[in-house]
């Protein structure tokens, strides 16, 4: 059941966004958008998509080396690729099966690789928020005002009656708190220990680096990864004409908001990106009408750039599978 309900939220957040995005977009405008792409950017695009997820393979086999046996190239990076694609389908599904690839193919305890996951994961995490602080410094006015505009009735205190809607919010928050501990301690003890578990977690994911041979090949790896994502979005940009104008801090601030529509629970990103990226657009003076085709042929592109990399890697897993017998 909950498994039900979590995979039954992640869809109905995906698809409530994606309906609300689009809900005055006709396909004539899509399709139009996906017409006008530059074919060579977009390939660009899809080889950029190759070197982030060729260093994330190679980022792989350096935190599973330490346990003992590193996997060849060819199957780390279909295992990375396969939990990409399978992603697309199902939400957090994809980092199980690429661990599962590499049990059968290489004999690795499902455990250990599920370790060196979430430790890729908060490196991933780390580089996420360097990102959200570097487009903050870039543009911190735009950002700030842009969750101003969203935010406009509670950033202010009430003319009227002189109520700081924060504080509100915030003694609201303490007095459920109070009462969830007095009235449901059970409860209460779950959430506070599922905290303290989470950063005893990420505790865990630091002191794992330790372990690995060869630290500044590891940074190396995880910063192409982020710069390439980011090359991929700049190629993206300049593949329409309408968004071609736009400079480098622009589009670090729709890669950004971008990589955070991705991360959210929603599969694939799929109406989390778009809406994220959609939003970001407009603050930059684009149009709804303009800006929601884009975000859609944009999440378009990566995605059959995904498909093609996970079926070349196959390829290549399957031909060096039986070079290799």
């Amino acid at each position: 059941m909950k498994t039900f309900l979590k995979y039954f939220i992640s869809f109905g957040l995906g698809g409530g966004l994606l309906w609300y995005v689009y809900r005055d977009i006709d396909s004539a405008s899509l399709i139009k958008q996906l017409q006008a792409a530059n074919i060579y950017w977009v390939i660009a695009c899809i080889i950029t998509a190759f070197f982030a997820h060729w260093a994330r393979a190679m980022r792989w086999r350096m935190l599973l080396g330490p346990l003992g046996k590193t996997p060849a190239v060819s199957t780390s990076f279909y295992a990375v690729m396969s939990g990409y694609a399978i992603n697309m389908a199902v939400t957090r599904l994809g980092e199980v099966s690429r661990c599962a690839i590499l049990t059968k193919e290489e004999d690795i305890p499902i455990e250990n690789n599920m370790g060196t996951v979430l430790a890729e994961r908060l490196m991933d995490l780390l580089f996420m928020v360097a990102v959200i602080l570097l487009t903050l410094w870039v543009e911190k006015d735009t950002v700030i005002n842009f969750i101003s505009a969203r935010l406009n009735a509670p950033a202010k205190v009430n003319a009227d009656t002189g109520i700081n809607y924060y504080q509100i919010g915030f003694l609201a928050i303490l007095i459920i708190g109070t009462i969830l501990y007095f009235t449901k301690k059970e409860l209460f003890t779950k959430v506070y220990n599922g905290i303290i578990n989470f950063f005893k977690g990420l505790l865990s994911g630091i002191l794992s680096f330790k372990n690995v041979k060869n630290i500044p090949l590891f940074i190396f790896y995880s910063s192409l990864i982020w710069v390439m994502y980011y090359g991929g979005t700049l190629c993206l940009f300049k593949a329409f004409t309408q968004t071609s104008v736009f400079g480098l801090d622009v589009i670090l601030v729709i890669f950004t908001m971008g990589s955070l529509g991705m991360i959210l629970p929603s599969p694939g990103g799929v109406g989390t990106f778009h809406t994220f990226v959609t939003e970001g657009l407009i603050i930059f003076g684009m149009t709804h009408i303009q800006a929601a085709p884009f975000a859609a042929v944009a999440h378009g592109i990566q995605s059959i750039g995904i498909l093609i990399l996970w079926v070349l890697s196959w390829i290549a897993f399957i031909a060096f599978k039986k070079k290799g017998n």
